[in-house]
């Protein structure tokens, strides 16, 4: 707490939320459960710790990469973006809880140990900004004043471009934060049109079968 007063923690620490009987629990591993990979030991997670991160959706959303052939993961976020989140006090309350950075570190891992290639980018103004209609996408902090976005959200998960264009929110967020990156990967966006950003394929990772 000193040092967060000092401003050198990013986020106020909080005390842990302890077992209202009996404490917290002690988790023993035995010695065969344990293995050695790249000069780290490697611990076997629980079933709750799988529930909280969705591991195993995880795995199928990483089958279908292999399976698909897509080779890079672009993952948006900014550091601290929690901090001023105003949602409502519901929706922010849900949504604080979930442990942003150590998501971003699971499926970095999991990138890294099949071979797909993890790339993370800062994502300001890309829920805002139109795709269809190329707005300037501001990094964090940079954004000019006289800065406007020519298209909106409308309501929950659809925007209007200026074009008159009624797309998938997501989508469009997605293929900004794609923009973001365009350049450094060598990436050619100009087939992402209004189809795609309309009728997006989804896929019911929950249904995925797992590699063996």
């Amino acid at each position: 707490m000193k040092i967060w007063h000092k401003g050198e923690l990013e986020c106020q620490p909080k005390p842990p939320k302890y077992r209202k009987s009996g404490g917290l629990n002690i988790v023993s591993y035995p010695k065969q459960a344990l293995s050695l990979k790249d000069g780290s030991i490697r611990v076997p997670l629980g079933k709750q710790v799988k529930v909280w991160f969705g591991i195993n959706y995880f795995h199928r959303v990483v089958n279908h990469c292999l399976e698909s052939g897509i080779g890079t993961v672009v993952f948006g976020w900014n550091r601290g973006q929690k901090k001023n989140l105003n949602l409502g006090s519901k929706t922010n309350q849900q949504f604080v809880q979930i442990p942003t950075g150590r998501l971003k570190e699971r499926i970095e891992q999991l990138c890294e140990q099949y071979g797909i290639q993890f790339v993370e980018t800062e994502e300001s103004y890309t829920s805002q900004a139109s795709f269809a209609d190329n707005d300037f996408l501001p990094t964090y902090g940079e954004k000019p004043e006289s800065w406007k976005s020519s298209g909106k959200r409308i309501k929950r998960g659809i925007y209007r471009t200026a074009k008159g264009w009624l797309v998938n929110a997501d989508c469009n967020g997605a293929a900004n934060i794609l923009r973001k990156v365009a350049t450094k990967l060598n990436l050619k966006l100009s087939g992402v049109g209004k189809v795609t950003l309309t009728a997006p394929k989804r896929l019911p990772i929950w249904e995925l079968q797992r590699r063996g």
